[in-house]
């Protein structure tokens, strides 16, 4: 099920508010689907639960390629990676970075930006 974001500033929820008409769209659910747990190995494959951005979050580790697809949890600039402006609890967030930062990565893939070397924000 689609769920509202959480934001915290002034300007972001102006932006959402002014744009909502545009962003509201009806989500079909999935049915049948089994959740991924957390270090649950497909071959070559780890699922990292890592909430913050979401509390239902998981990023994904591939061995062979010393990637990680982290999808929203992390954002990519021209100057390295960055926590989201849109997140539910950053506590958790920060703790996540942390929890892959252990992991031997090459690339860093994001949703949104640019993705590459793991540059990890501070």
């Amino acid at each position: 099920m689609g769920r509202k974001p959480v934001l915290h500033s002034s300007l972001l929820k102006l932006a959402f508010a002014l744009g909502s008409p545009f962003f509201n769209s009806k989500l079909t659910p999935v049915f049948g689907a089994e959740p991924l747990k957390e270090g649950e190995v497909f071959p070559g494959v780890i699922v990292i639960y890592t909430p913050g951005h979401t509390d239902d979050s998981i990023s994904i580790y591939v061995e062979d390629e010393k990637a990680l697809l982290v999808g929203d949890m992390l954002q990519g600039t021209k100057n390295g990676l960055r926590l989201p402006l849109i997140y539910e609890d950053l506590e958790q967030l920060r703790k996540s970075v942390e929890k892959v930062k252990q992991f031997k990565v090459e690339r860093v893939y994001v949703s949104h930006g640019i993705s590459g070397p793991p540059r990890w924000p501070l």
